[in-house]
């Protein structure tokens, strides 16, 4: 194996436990008093990121969302679509991931979504802090 090669394996293995962490604080309805950051569009007030500080990294939150028909087939494929939703179409299911930077992701809610940058949210975090809210205008 090559460095980027360990590199990416050990974050892919890493996502695993994000999904763990993020799901039992949803489960048990702590996000909001743990989240350090929760980004929400203006218009419908979602939210779509939850930045949470652990113990091993921050890591980022994405609530689950259901796509627009249209946008659901343009934006996935049908093995996608099988493997991460919850209906095998447009309910697609909420998932972590610790945070690294400078990687382009999509924020998603029923209503709008937006393109970001994790460098763009890097400056929202203020360890120690919690329950801070960063409204966010959809593209």
């Amino acid at each position: 194996m090559n460095e980027t090669t360990e590199f990416l394996a050990a974050l892919f293995g890493q996502v695993g436990e994000a999904n763990v962490i993020y799901d039992a604080l949803v489960a048990t309805g702590a996000v909001a008093e743990r989240a350090a950051v929760t980004y929400r569009f203006r218009r419908c007030r979602c939210a779509v990121l939850h930045v949470i500080e652990a113990p091993n990294g921050v890591i980022l939150g994405f609530p689950r969302y259901k796509a627009a028909p249209a946008a659901n087939l343009d934006d996935s494929n049908e093995s996608g679509r099988a493997n991460n939703t919850e209906d095998g179409n447009r309910r697609w299911r909420r998932h972590a991931a610790y945070f690294v930077a400078d990687l382009p992701f999509e924020a998603r809610c029923d209503h709008s979504r937006k393109m970001l940058n994790t460098n763009e949210i890097r400056d929202s975090i203020r360890p120690g802090k919690k329950g801070r809210t960063v409204v966010i205008e959809p593209a």
